[in-house]
C-alpha cells in the first residue's frame, strides 16, 4: 500500500498557498514529519478572528492510498471530520525551528495528512516521546488498518476531511468554502475513475449533502471513535465497514 500525494497540491493551491509553498509542504510530509507553515487570511471561514488568534490550529492535506502496483480506477472517498490538533505539536520533537517559540505560534499552522499516517511510515504506532518528559499516544492504527483492508479489496482510498483546518472555538457549521473545496476533490477523483464517498459521523454527512457529481448515495457510518459500536472491536468495525462497502458497491 502506498501513499500519493499528488491530490494535495489541488487543496493547498485552494488554500492560498503558493507553488514553492506547496513544494516544501509535501516534501516535508514525504519526509514523515508536520510541516510549520505561515496561515493564510481566509474570510469565508466561520469564526475567523479566531482562526487568527488560535495557537493549535491545524491543516490535513489529503492523500491517496493506492495498492501497491499503482492507482486502480476504483476509489474510495473516506470523508471524516477535521484534523485536530493540542500543543503536543509544538513540541520541539516535531518542530524544530523558530515557529515553536510561543510568540509565534498563534501566526503558524501545523500541517499533517488525516490520521497523521504520513509519521509512521513503519506502521509504529505506539507513542512518541516528547522533549518535556511527556509521551504523546496515538490511537491510529484502526484507521491504517480499515484503509489497508478496503485497498487490499482493489480501491484506491482517498482520505480527506469535510473541514481541512482546525481552530479551538469552531462551531463546526458546514459552509460553502468547506463544500466548495470537496466537490472540487470529488470532480478530480471521478476524473478517475468510479467514486463512492464514505462518510464518518455526522459532520462528514452533512459535508456532503447537496453536493453535485455523486452518482450513488454515500455509505453512512458511525466514526469509528463513536462509543454506540456493538461489539465495540477494531475487528468487528473494520469488517462491517467492508462488508457494507462491498455490499453497496456491487454495481459500483
Amino acid at each position: 500500500m502506498k501513499q500519493n500525494f499528488t491530490f494535495s497540491r489541488f487543496v493547498l493551491s485552494e488554500l492560498n498557498y503558493t507553488d514553492n509553498e506547496i513544494k516544501q509542504i509535501i516534501e516535508t510530509l514525504q519526509r514523515g514529519d508536520f510541516a510549520y507553515v505561515g496561515k493564510k487570511e481566509y474570510q469565508t471561514i466561520r469564526d475567523n478572528d479566531i482562526w487568527r488568534q488560535d495557537n493549535v490550529s491545524g491543516i490535513d492535506v489529503p492523500v491517496l492510498w493506492t495498492p501497491d502496483t499503482g492507482i486502480t480506477n476504483e476509489t474510495i472517498l473516506l470523508l471524516a471530520q477535521d484534523p485536530l490538533r493540542d500543543t503536543d505539536y509544538w513540541d520541539e520533537t516535531f518542530c524544530h525551528d523558530f515557529t515553536c517559540t510561543k510568540e509565534n505560534r498563534n501566526k503558524y499552522v501545523v500541517v499533517g495528512t488525516p490520521y497523521a499516517l504520513h509519521y509512521f511510515p513503519d506502521g509504529n504506532f505506539k507513542a512518541t516521546q516528547l522533549s518535556n518528559g511527556k509521551k504523546k499516544s496515538w490511537r491510529v492504527k484502526i484507521y491504517y488498518d480499515l484503509i489497508r483492508s478496503i485497498v487490499e479489496r482493489g480501491y484506491n482510498v482517498y482520505c480527506t476531511d469535510i473541514f481541512k483546518y482546525y481552530f479551538h472555538g469552531h462551531k463546526y457549521m458546514v459552509c460553502d468554502f468547506d463544500k466548495k473545496i470537496l466537490g472540487n476533490e470529488i470532480t478530480r477523483l471521478k476524473g478517475q475513475g468510479n467514486l463512492r464517498v464514505l462518510c464518518m459521523g455526522k459532520r462528514a454527512q452533512d459535508g456532503i449533502a447537496g453536493i453535485q457529481g455523486i452518482d450513488k448515495p454515500s455509505v453512512n457510518i458511525p466514526h469509528v471513535r463513536a462509543r454506540n459500536w456493538n461489539p465495540n472491536t477494531d475487528a468487528y468495525k473494520i469488517k462491517f465497514i467492508c462488508d457494507k462497502l462491498s455490499t453497496e458497491n456491487q454495481d459500483l
